[in-house]
């Protein structure tokens, strides 16, 4: 009988379905800011990668002016080469789409423009872009400045506050 009194005499604060409740809080808490790290992380990990490629492709694009200009051929023999394919081993790449088509790139794919001369980047995370976009793309031109070819962005991109240059 007495513990009978006890049971009903214990307030909701001190039962296990509260107790649970406060377990079920905390995990629930602790889930969110991991995933909001984790989000973070994946934002970062894909501007380092977008920042890699595009120094390879410029050092790329110096190596290859060298070389002609070693073999003797003139600075501005031909059109400009695609840097992508210049590239070893190749970034996941779209192929020659153009901004016309880059819709049928997936996201985290590199692509080419030969009209423009350009190369573009659909994001895996186009939330980080700004300026905002209604298709989400960077490009980057692809300029012939009498010596080593430069890739210059055609517009201010910033990824979640820092510049793509």
């Amino acid at each position: 009988m007495s513990s009978k009194r006890r049971s009903a005499g214990r307030s909701f604060w001190a039962t296990r379905p509260f107790e649970w409740a406060v377990v079920a809080a905390v995990v629930a808490i602790a889930l969110v800011s991991v995933n909001r790290q984790y989000r973070d992380l994946e934002g970062q990990a894909e501007y380092a990668a977008i920042q890699s490629v595009l120094g390879s492709m410029r050092t790329a694009l110096v190596l290859d002016f060298l070389q002609r200009r070693l073999a003797g051929e003139p600075s501005h023999a031909g059109p400009l080469k695609n840097p992508v394919l210049l590239l070893q081993p190749l970034p996941t790449y779209a192929g020659d789409l153009g901004m016309a088509r880059q819709s049928e790139a997936r996201p985290g794919n590199w692509l080419f423009d030969a009209e423009c001369v350009c190369v573009g980047y659909r994001p895996l995370n186009p939330e980080w872009l700004e300026p905002a976009q209604d298709f989400p793309a960077i490009w980057f031109q692809l300029r012939d400045n009498r010596g080593a070819p430069e890739l210059t962005p055609m517009r201010a991109y910033r990824w979640h506050g820092a510049p793509i240059n």
